[in-house]
């Protein structure tokens, strides 16, 4: 009898140590058609596919990995428009879940990861950089032709004054008392 407790107990660690290791991720993606969302990770400058999902439900994924994969920033990609959600993945949080809207890449949700809840904090700065780095090379390629791109210009300088809002909003709000 000690014998068979003591198998018991020796398996029960080692499952424990098994689901300690997995990782789940659930996707919540509202307005996406497509019955698939591919999944992938950056291995240097690239981006690696690591799985794809179908669909258990309209716009519900889930992506689980027996062995826990390597930290770093992961991404879901959606088709048939190749556009994507970036989310991390870090040593200790087995199950997260993620919820967004395919048609406003800013309406994104995380329960079960404060590393990622941190990050949409950030997030919307981030996106903004990108259009405003897009829209300096603009202004830049008309200055080197000798003309003016007022449009682009007006949207940078919108752009601009809508960052610094989102600074002083956000400065204010987590301002602690």
């Amino acid at each position: 009898m000690k014998l068979f407790y003591a198998i018991l107990l020796i398996t029960t660690f080692c499952l424990n140590l098994v689901n300690a290791q997995a990782i789940t991720v659930n996707f919540d993606v509202k307005n996406y058609d497509n019955d698939t969302l591919i999944v992938g990770n950056y291995f240097g400058e690239k981006q690696i596919v690591k799985d794809t999902l179908f669909a258990r439900g309209k716009g519900q994924f889930v992506w689980t990995e027996t062995e826990r994969p390597a930290e770093g920033m992961y991404l879901i990609l959606m088709k048939p428009e190749n556009t994507f959600i970036q989310f991390m993945i870090n040593d200790t949080e087995n199950k997260i879940s993620l919820q967004c809207n395919a048609k406003d890449l800013n309406d994104i949700k995380f329960k079960g990861s404060a590393e990622n809840d941190f990050s949409m904090i950030t997030w919307p700065f981030a996106r903004q950089r990108i259009l405003a780095d897009t829209l300096r090379a603009r202004t830049e390629r008309a200055k080197a032709n000798n003309t003016t791109d007022k449009e682009t210009q007006d949207a940078l300088d919108k752009l601009d004054k809508d960052v610094k809002k989102y600074q002083t909003d956000f400065i204010t709000k987590t301002q602690l008392p």
